[in-house]
């Protein structure tokens, strides 16, 4: 299992430190307020206080061991800054930074961290494809210019018996899975060559955002 340091445990680092911690992996949550930290030790793993601007304390934590480290300050900027600096300075081989908007997304790069997140930029592009189109029952980006979405099967292509890689070759688009209800219960199906389409099934569809856009405007 990788490791992980989550600095900042806010709303954003707090729910991802819970689900690593549920996904079996070792991680260390670290906050400069006490408060904050002394309400989540009881979470089964290394909560630590401290002032995440100082690198000594940083390694003390054993934040320099892990594989993963994710800075999520939110409103503290400078702060963050100072707390990725020191994080490559330790030689963390990933670093993940949140930022608010894309002003502190071109610095965060311009420091050369591997990813940044903008998770009310993204929150707001899910809302607003969800919204536009009722048939989408999900949207998640995982990439600039690429997501994983679940609609409604076209009525278009329902009936259709899927070849393996089809929806590849004709759509650009990898279909992962199906949710088709059965007996009132969702059951979800990995689709194999011969899978055919039913009326009312939801496609787990992962791609570019254009051929996604593209799939859901067939009729």
């Amino acid at each position: 299992m990788a490791r992980f340091a989550i600095i900042g445990l806010g709303i954003f680092g707090e729910a991802a430190l819970q689900s690593l911690i549920e996904g079996g992996h070792e991680v260390i949550g670290i906050d400069s307020e006490l408060e904050r930290v002394n309400a989540l030790r009881d979470r089964g793993t290394q909560i630590v206080c401290l002032d995440d601007r100082n690198s000594d304390a940083l390694r003390d934590t054993g934040a320099a061991d892990v594989d993963v480290a994710i800075v999520a300050l939110g409103e503290a900027f400078e702060t963050a800054i100072l707390a990725a600096l020191n994080l490559r300075d330790l030689g963390v081989p990933q670093i993940i930074v949140r930022a608010r908007n894309q002003r502190e997304r071109r610095i965060f790069e311009a420091l050369g961290v591997d990813r940044v997140v903008c998770p009310e930029e993204e929150a707001g592009h899910l809302i607003a494809q969800v919204l536009m189109d009722p048939e989408i029952h999900d949207w998640h980006r995982i990439g600039a210019g690429y997501s994983v979405a679940e609609p409604d099967a076209p009525r278009g292509i329902v009936g259709m018996a899927i070849a393996d890689g089809e929806l590849e070759h004709r759509f650009g688009l990898v279909l992962v899975a199906i949710r088709r209800s059965i007996d009132e219960k969702a059951h979800l199906i990995l689709p194999r060559p011969g899978t055919s389409l039913h009326d009312g099934d939801r496609l787990l569809l992962a791609g570019s955002d254009r051929d996604l856009e593209s799939f859901m405007e067939l009729d």
